[in-house]
């Protein structure tokens, strides 16, 4: 992507991480990168790295599911999440924000709330 800022001015860049469409029912992934800026006299700028849990939609989704599990019965057949499911999505995040230099403040939020909830069932 190519951006140019004038100089001696102040600008803002924004940009999306994640995949382009989402279904019902997707599990949100885990992203993990750098940005660097290409400066015009060949300078480059690196933004350290960042774990992130996108898109928010599926988190969402994902810990709502995993809620009302909770207080259900364990064969209940009208819940698509399993407790054994829910424990080992809250094993991977917890592991994804041990193992990052940088976890943004919602995969930190998912993985602590998804804790919880596992440790209901």
């Amino acid at each position: 992507m190519q951006y140019k800022v004038p100089p001696h001015d102040l600008e803002r860049v924004g940009f999306t991480v994640g995949p382009e469409r989402t279904w019902g029912g997707d599990l949100p992934r885990i992203h993990t990168f750098t940005v660097v800026l290409h400066l015009d006299n060949g300078d480059r700028l690196t933004v350290p790295e960042v774990t992130m849990l996108a898109p928010q939609s599926a988190a969402d989704a994902a810990l709502s599911a995993a809620q009302s599990r909770v207080g259900s019965g364990e064969e209940d057949p009208n819940l698509f999440t399993t407790p054994e499911c829910i424990r080992k999505q809250a094993e991977t995040a917890r592991k994804a924000v041990a193992a990052a230099k940088r976890p943004s403040p919602e995969i930190r939020e998912f993985s602590a709330d998804l804790t919880r909830v596992a440790q209901q069932l």
